[in-house]
């Protein structure tokens, strides 16, 4: 017998991952904190912390949760980047992007926007290694040395196209990233 979970918790879990994202975008990741988002959902700060431990932990969720929804997806390790490249391209240029610059720009010179940075990049840098992991386990490919470049790189060139280049950051583009990511991560090593 297994147990249903329960549907208010669903609610709530949703109402405050919605105002942690909204927030997140509104405000900036470092200005961000457990009042602002009680305030905002409805939800009690204790209830808050009964399902995340920390304010980072919940951004991470509300990030991952919201800003790449539809990334999820694709039957092998190509449309799994390609769909999660997109929908990343897409929040970057759409709804987020401007928060995540002004963001990487504080946290030069404030250890607490650089702390704010590391949860928004080990979000997404899980969110990527989880994809190389999938295709790890279904066989598609063996698992890969040097992955973490990988993901660096291909996030890395989403992100200079959207703050440097004067060009869409558009399927095209995000399609030749993954190319690349793909044939680097499926790549042998000489002898």
């Amino acid at each position: 017998m297994s147990i249903r979970p329960d549907p208010r918790l669903a609610r709530t879990r949703a109402r405050a991952l919605s105002a942690a994202y909204d927030l997140l975008v509104e405000v900036g990741f470092g200005q961000v904190t457990m009042d602002g988002v009680s305030a905002r959902s409805g939800v009690a700060k204790s209830t808050l912390y009964r399902h995340w431990a920390t304010r980072d932990d919940l951004l991470r969720e509300a990030f991952s949760e919201r800003a790449l929804a539809g990334a999820a997806g694709g039957s092998d390790l190509t449309s799994s980047l390609l769909a999660y490249g997109l929908a990343f391209a897409e929040g970057l240029t759409a709804v987020w992007g401007r928060a995540a610059a002004s963001l990487a720009v504080e946290a030069l010179d404030d250890p607490e926007q650089r702390r704010a940075q590391q949860v928004f990049v080990t979000g997404y840098t899980a969110d990527l290694h989880e994809l190389v992991d999938a295709a790890v386990r279904r066989g598609e490919i063996e698992r890969p040395a040097g992955s973490d470049a990988v993901v660096d790189r291909f996030v890395g060139a989403l992100f200079y196209r959207f703050l440097f280049v004067p060009a869409p950051l558009d399927h095209d583009f995000v399609a030749r990233e993954v190319a690349h990511a793909v044939g680097r991560l499926t790549a042998r090593d000489e002898a």
